[in-house]
């Protein structure tokens, strides 16, 4: 069970170089540090849409200004999810993936 997730930033460059360089391990670990972060978020983002429909009829908004910020930075981290996806299916380690 993940406990805590830390995260990093590194460019693409830097990426690529990981991916060439380090081991299995590192890859999985990005797999579920990456897969606990979507579905945190995921999470974070209908339970603050499921408070502003309980306060108000007219969400558009709060819509704006608190869900669509959020919605940007989920799509990020799931597109890095699906490559770290691709990357394991690559090297044979798609069977690793939980869900």
């Amino acid at each position: 069970m993940i406990k805590k997730v830390i995260t990093d930033e590194i460019s693409i460059d830097e990426w690529k170089q990981k991916l060439a360089t380090d081991d299995n391990d590192w890859l999985l670990r990005q797999y579920y540090g990456l897969n606990f972060l979507v579905k945190s978020m995921d999470k974070t983002i209908d339970t603050i849409y499921h408070e502003m429909k309980t306060k108000s009829d007219n969400i558009n908004d709060d819509y704006k200004s608190m869900i669509l910020p959020l919605e940007d930075e989920l799509m990020l981290i799931d597109s890095q999810l699906v490559s770290v996806e691709d990357e394991m299916d690559m090297r044979g380690l798609d069977l690793l993936i939980v869900e």
